[in-house]
């Protein structure tokens, strides 16, 4: 894979992930729903593991991939419980939810080497120091210094995209979101063309 610097807010893209597996934990699903969910899960996780892995080949700087971490840690219990989660039903006797469920167990095993490895290190850290909290900086510098001992699996096919394949529901809803978009932009822009005008003529009229 070849090296590229990709200037981007990351962690805005990390929050946003976090949060919806956060939210689609909380679903209340039935068992069609619950695939859809575990599928989602597995892709989101997928998207940490591909910055996690190869993340050193476009990543602006050591100091955002040291972030990326610092999150993931921060983010810990959602790691856990997504975890139980998809443990629970990697048992469930319906053969497609068995399948999805283990995925995500696979691709969470490397968030969780992460988080298990660097929780060690903090809470010897705060042991020896007498600290009960630590600051973002002190987490960062702990990060910093225990890469060297952290073992992670390699996954495959995480730079592999999946072709989708549209039906006409899809084809439908795709059109009218962009619809929906193109007019919002386009009322975005009246109004500030509306706005500037005002503007302009409320100077015109300053003696």
């Amino acid at each position: 894979m070849h090296k590229i610097r990709l200037e981007f807010d990351w962690k805005s893209l990390w929050t946003v992930i976090l949060s919806l597996l956060k939210f689609v934990l909380n679903l209340d699903c039935n068992n069609l729903q619950l695939l859809d969910a575990l599928k989602l899960m597995e892709k989101s996780l997928q998207i940490f593991n591909f910055f996690i892995l190869h993340g050193d080949k476009f990543l602006q700087s050591p100091d955002v991939y040291d972030n990326l971490y610092y999150e993931l840690i921060r983010m810990h219990l959602l790691v856990e419980n997504l975890y139980e989660y998809s443990l629970q039903h990697s048992t469930s006797t319906v053969m497609e939810i068995k399948d999805a469920a283990s995925c995500v167990v696979l691709q969470l095993s490397t968030l969780r080497s992460i988080v298990n490895h660097f929780n060690a290190k903090i809470a010897s850290f705060s042991t020896l120091n007498n600290v009960t909290s630590l600051t973002e900086n002190q987490v960062l510098d702990i990060v910093r210094a225990n890469y060297d001992s952290l073992t992670l699996r390699f996954l495959d096919d995480l730079d592999k995209i999946e072709e989708f394949e549209s039906d006409n529901e899809d084809s439908i809803m795709f059109h009218n979101i962009i619809e929906s978009i193109s007019k919002q932009i386009r009322k975005d822009c009246l109004d500030s063309s509306l706005d500037i005008q005002n503007q302009l003529h409320e100077l015109s009229s300053i003696p």
